[in-house]
């Protein structure tokens, strides 16, 4: 385009474009010349017919990186060693604060149960029970196991519903 332009106005006339020669590119033309063909009928064994395959294994080199025993020391834990206590004691803590979560939602269960079963008619998840008094007086492990449901490890939530001009109750233990 810009010889056209060059052209149009007066210009003189740009110099032919050289070829520019690649000596580093390979050339091709010819076709690579082919390789043996196996015929089992002409050898007598594979060593013969394939004299590049050696019948004796090569020898696996010598590396560190199969041998955990040899590439690593107690120095190269050095930060798991620190970190690992932090998470056992997390883990523990942990433990710890949903027992004692549990054991305050029990015994608010065991205080508050007789006092919605008398004035409500149904109390708790099972709709099939008619009174926790029972297991109250036993003291069995799972005291509030119909009457309270675990939303969380902090937040435990009961149902009661049956009174007159009252629809139901909701009430969350945190």
């Amino acid at each position: 385009m810009a010889n056209f332009v060059k052209n149009l106005f007066g210009g003189s006339p740009a110099a032919p474009a050289q070829s520019a020669t690649d000596d580093d590119f390979a050339d091709y033309a010819s076709a690579p010349s082919p390789s043996p063909i196996y015929d089992p009928d002409t050898s007598s064994s594979t060593a013969d017919a394939f004299p590049d395959i050696s019948t004796q294994p090569t020898p696996v080199p010598y590396t560190k990186w199969y041998r955990v025993w040899e590439r690593a020391s107690p120095r190269d834990f050095q930060a798991e060693a620190i970190i690992l206590p932090f998470i056992i004691f997390l883990a523990l803590l942990h433990l710890w604060g949903r027992r004692a979560n549990k054991r305050k939602v029990k015994v608010w269960a065991a205080v508050h149960t007789p006092l919605l079963e008398k004035e409500y008619s149904s109390v708790g998840f099972d709709s099939r029970r008619s009174s926790f008094k029972d297991e109250m007086v036993e003291g069995g492990a799972d005291v509030a196991q119909g009457l309270l449901k675990e939303k969380a490890a902090n937040e435990y939530i009961t149902y009661a519903t049956g009174r007159q001009n009252v629809a139901f109750l909701d009430a969350k233990i945190k």
